[in-house]
């Protein structure tokens, strides 16, 4: 009776917020315009937007370099992103000023409008005239629905696209939607004289030891005149040393080197590598580099310089993790889970299925919810390879799409030389668990580790589950245990870590411990990307009676009470030494940040925080299931539980 009311009360909450989408293929739509464009999105068809009938994007120039907080911009024209020409209704699309955050509705300001029928592909709009401002608001009056009228967008940031309720446009990513609208303007930063871009840098040759690789840079002269005293420096270095460019015929260093005259309004691709070059290290690493185009002349500077990095990593992978956002009884999935079956069924592939939609009881997990949104992933199905890969839907070009990724995986290289994953268990249901892995000879940048995270992750394989395929083995993830950030570990080090948990309170309900699985993944908390997965399975758990041996020592022994709760909620943990802090972080359902709590001096032994359940404002929280985010400093490391609790209303 209690799940019905709860999943009646999920169900009400959600049909509030009427904005959804339909995952797109995710495929790269890049315009072939040679006019400058500036956007926020990332040319990718990731999402399919409805459910509201304007849309917009705005654009910021005071904000659009960091370097530079005044800067105004020439507008040409637009273009517009459809994935489809199936609707019946007309677009309209305005370019308007900005009114106290808002696009502005009086007439002086709306500079620019034009109506039309959308075509699938870049609607490419031009502006009877050029409009010069520091702020434009690109707004589309297009009503959308859920078969054939959606407006596109890339599945990142959100902080500049807005969507119309009411009369108000309410920003998409303070409403938690990752998303940027395929809007962008066509034109020029408004400045005079002289201007140049370095607007890419590429690397050609073999990142691999002892291989030369050299830049290959993109230049636009966006200048009404041509230039010719132009010149270009790119350094690149790792941790322990600088890598100079030299001339490849005869090893002489090159600080400098000029570039021949850039015609005005032209974009140039330079490729040296036939003449310059880095030597790299025999030593794997990871590499910063910087580039630079010198120009005296130029009148704005702030687009000359690019930065960025790459890893020279040698050692093999032997375990590589599929992770699935999937529904019960639905084919899309099912399709994908037959296709996996059938086709990677190798011991190197580690699958992992998510399922945390609360109408999807037994399989309701707030862990799969935790990794759901670690990937900013906002509907089903979804397929993760390896951390940093994403395939968005499914259709004829899934397969396709994930045979690329597989083969692709191969070619991608660890900085861990080895690892492993072992434990002991006793018949309380207590594990105890150590990971260990080396670094043997890769020299790593420190804020790189600080990135990151071991996430340990216990599993079950479901056979024969209503809702699933009956022919297919299903890995379902049960609870993330543990997460735990990794410390500094360079060339010849060693990390070893340690955690302690109760599969019987602390993982949601398994039916057949024989068919269960821990995962240590190590992976960076940023990029997404994975460099090391290690598997025990619970067999090979080694097993301590509790008559024979003393009880498991915790580090961390957590403890939720009352639970379910009406009122007030207890979280309490031990802790072995003393001047630890603790803060509480409690989600809902939708992954919202409710309330956080914090201890800055904890003691040795028993602590606890006490929720009242209210939010962040002091207002009463709803009635339903949240998430308890627990993250515990002990001993200069940080760990970081999960736990569920059910909150009700007398």
């Amino acid at each position: 009776m209690k799940k019905n009311i709860l999943i009646m009360l999920i169900a009400l909450i959600s049909n509030l917020f009427a904005l959804e989408f339909e995952p797109a293929n995710g495929f790269e739509q890049r315009p072939e315009y040679r006019d400058s464009l500036v956007y926020y999105h990332n040319n990718h068809d990731d999402q399919h937007w409805y459910g509201a009938e304007s849309w917009a994007v705005k654009f910021s120039f005071n904000h659009y370099f960091n370097l530079i907080d005044s800067l105004q911009f020439t507008a040409q024209g637009a273009l517009v992103f459809f994935p489809n020409d199936a609707g019946s209704d007309q677009f309209s699309l305005k370019l308007t000023l900005d009114d106290a955050g808002q696009p502005s509705a009086e007439p002086s300001k709306i500079l620019f409008t034009e109506t039309g029928q959308p075509t699938a592909g870049w609607n490419i709009i031009d502006f009877d005239q050029t409009f010069t401002d520091s702020t434009f608001w690109l707004v589309l009056d297009y009503p959308t629905n859920s078969s054939d009228q959606f407006v596109s967008a890339s599945a990142t940031d959100g902080s500049h696209s807005y969507f119309q309720s009411g009369d108000y446009y309410y920003n998409m990513l303070a409403n938690n939607y990752a998303s940027e609208f395929l809007f962008s303007l066509r034109g020029n930063f408004d400045v005079s004289g002289i201007d140049l871009d370095l607007a890419a840098l590429e690397w050609t040759g073999a990142l691999a030891p002892e291989a030369t690789i050299s830049p290959k840079l993109t230049v636009t002269n966006y200048s009404q005149e041509n230039y010719e005293a132009a010149y270009c420096k790119v350094f690149l270095e790792t941790p322990e040393t600088e890598i100079f460019l030299q001339y490849l015929n005869n090893a002489t260093i090159c600080d400098s080197f000029f570039l021949p005259e850039l015609a005005a309004e032209t974009t140039y691709s330079f490729d040296i590598s036939d003449s310059l070059g880095f030597i790299l290290p025999r030593d794997p690493a990871q590499f910063i580099w910087e580039a630079e185009v010198y120009c005296g002349a130029d009148s704005f500077p702030q687009n000359n310089a690019l930065d960025g990095n790459f890893n020279l990593f040698t050692e093999s992978r032997n375990l590589f993790l599929i992770e699935n956002a999937l529904r019960i009884d639905d084919p899309s999935s099912d399709n994908i889970l037959q296709l996996q079956a059938d086709n990677f069924a190798l011991e190197n592939i580690q699958l992992l299925n998510l399922y945390f939609d609360p109408t999807d009881l037994p399989f309701f997990c707030l862990a799969a919810n935790h990794r759901f949104s670690f990937y900013d992933l906002f509907s089903y199905p979804a397929t993760i390879f390896d951390g940093s890969a994403k395939i968005l839907g499914y259709d004829a070009s899934y397969e396709d799409q994930l045979d690329s990724l597989y083969n692709q995986a191969y070619e991608e290289k660890s900085f861990v030389s080895n690892g492993h994953l072992a434990g002991t268990k006793d018949d309380l249901g207590n594990i105890s668990l150590e990971f260990e892995l080396t670094n043997e000879n890769t020299a790593l940048y420190n804020n790189f580790i600080g990135d990151l995270t071991i996430y340990y992750i216990f599993v079950e394989e479901l056979t024969d589950q209503t809702g699933l395929p009956d022919s297919t083995n299903v890995p379902v993830i049960r609870g993330i245990v543990a997460e735990t950030n990794a410390p500094q570990i360079n060339s010849e080090e060693t990390l070893i870590d340690t955690i302690s948990f109760n599969y019987l309170d602390d993982v949601e309900i398994i039916t057949d411990e024989s068919n269960c699985c821990v995962l240590s993944v190590l992976q960076n908390s940023e990029t997404k990307e994975i460099y090391h997965v290690a598997k025990i399975n619970f067999d090979d758990i080694g097993f301590t009676s509790c008559e024979d041996e003393p009880e498991i020592e915790f580090a961390h022994k957590i403890q939720i009470s009352p639970n379910p709760s009406y009122t007030i909620t207890e979280i309490a943990f031990q802790l072995k030494n003393n001047s630890g802090s603790a803060e509480l972080e409690i989600y809902n359902v939708k992954g919202q940040k409710v309330k956080s709590l914090k201890q800055n001096d904890c003691s040795a032994g028993r602590n606890s925080f006490l929720w009242d359940g209210t939010d962040s404002t002091s207002k009463p929280a709803a009635s339903g299931i949240y998430l308890m985010k627990l993250i515990l400093k002990d001993n200069d490391r940080e760990k970081i539980y999960y736990r569920k609790s059910l909150k009700l209303k007398k």
